[in-house]
């Protein structure tokens, strides 16, 4: 049987509390029907996707995962500025950025695509831009790309971070059901 796997930065409940306000915030306004809102649950930074992986090869991940990442050492990082992707067009995420030590983040991301690379998961090409989803907007619902900027930068108030270690990294498994994915975390991996 196969899973649909990835590895992911998760946050501490005082840091996922703050960002539900931003949630909360583009829950209330008007065009909310316009966006797929991520979920409170949801709330973590995609390291590696892995994607449909055999069950079978979960041990394998877990020990690489495991020898990899017991060499790196604890860092802070912080959350800033909300943005959208793609910049070149009709924007399709609202996402907020990372602050603090993102050498050490891009670090452990090569780390990890190096250890995955042996057990058959190809390597990202695009480089990595740190973010989390905050919501994904429908296909269509602005006309111009200056039109959705301005207005979805402009309806969220971004609250104050404060910095928190990043002490620990998961293997998560997604399960796709009807009314959106369901996530839950096989391992944790202290750094």
């Amino acid at each position: 049987m196969n899973l649909r796997l990835f590895v992911a930065l998760e946050f501490p409940l005082d840091i996922k509390t703050s960002i539900n306000q931003i949630l909360d915030q583009l829950r209330q306004e008007k065009m909310a029907k316009s966006l797929r809102i991520s979920r409170f649950d949801h709330l973590h930074i995609t390291l590696k996707f892995l994607g449909d992986t055999p069950e079978e090869q979960i041990e394998s991940i877990e020990n690489a995962l495991s020898a990899t990442l017991s060499g790196i050492h604890p860092f802070e990082l912080s959350l800033k500025q909300i943005d959208t992707f793609p910049r070149d067009r009709s924007p399709r995420v609202i996402w907020l950025g990372l602050d603090g030590n993102l050498p050490k983040l891009r670090d452990l991301v090569d780390q990890l695509e190096t250890a995955l690379t042996p057990l058959g998961f190809q390597k990202e090409e695009r480089p990595f831009t740190p973010h989390l989803t905050l919501a994904r907007i429908k296909k269509n619902s602005f006309n111009k790309k200056d039109e959705a900027h301005s207005k979805l930068l402009s309806i969220v108030k971004t609250p104050y971070f404060t910095p928190f270690q990043v002490e620990k990294v998961s293997l998560m498994k997604s399960t796709l059901k009807s009314e959106g994915s369901n996530y839950e975390c096989l391992k944790v991996f202290k750094l």
